[in-house]
């Protein structure tokens, strides 16, 4: 720990990569297939990999990554099209 009491960028970023991956075992446990695209560093190869895995009907798609004009991003964890989510988690309209 720092000396505030707080906890460090590095322990943080720890405890973030832990949960994603415990979260990950949990949707592969629930039988949802996942494309893990964390360990690929070029942009466009993750891109066309998300795209790849998108029309390929993936549940999940870990470290998806989207490009529009000038924007890109990372998504930690993409819901695929059919993946449904764990009863508690559905959300209910008023």
């Amino acid at each position: 720990m720092e000396k505030s009491g707080h906890l460090g960028p590095t322990v943080l970023q720890q405890h973030g990569l832990e949960h994603e991956q415990n979260y990950l075992n949990h949707l592969e446990n629930l039988g949802l297939s996942i494309v893990d695209l964390r360990a690929i560093d070029s942009d466009e190869e993750a891109v066309r990999e998300t795209s790849i895995a998108m029309k390929g009907g993936a549940d999940v798609i870990s470290q998806a990554t989207l490009r529009t004009g000038r924007w890109l991003g990372r998504a930690d964890i993409l819901p695929g099209e059919h993946a449904k989510p764990p009863r508690r988690m559905v959300l209910r309209g008023p």
